[in-house]
């Protein structure tokens, strides 16, 4: 199973299709990611709000940039650390529910 499935199916375990949420995503390694899978995201899990992803790498924040563009609806944003992207995802959950 591919992280991206099993992001899916996790995801739609715990999130009925009429719960907001969003995803923060802690790179403390370097992997690649395949921004195809951008859109099977979005289409999958349309109730995705944000994605939050923290690195301090920068071959990462470069990929980040790169990837931004085979999102559509879900906002996207790049952090250093943990708590930043944590709250940031709750706001944007929160506002997303009023």
């Amino acid at each position: 199973m591919s992280q991206l499935q099993e992001i899916i199916q996790e995801s739609k375990l715990f999130y009925p299709i009429s719960k907001h949420f969003g995803i923060v995503i802690n790179k403390i390694n370097s992997y690649s990611s395949i921004p195809i899978d951008a859109k099977k995201l979005e289409k999958a899990l349309p109730n995705v709000v944000a994605i939050a992803v923290v690195t301090d790498d920068l071959v990462v924040s470069i990929n980040f940039d790169f990837e931004n563009y085979f999102f559509e609806k879900m906002k996207r944003r790049l952090f250093t650390t943990l708590i930043p992207a944590v709250t940031w995802i709750q706001e944007e959950v929160t506002n997303k529910d009023r």
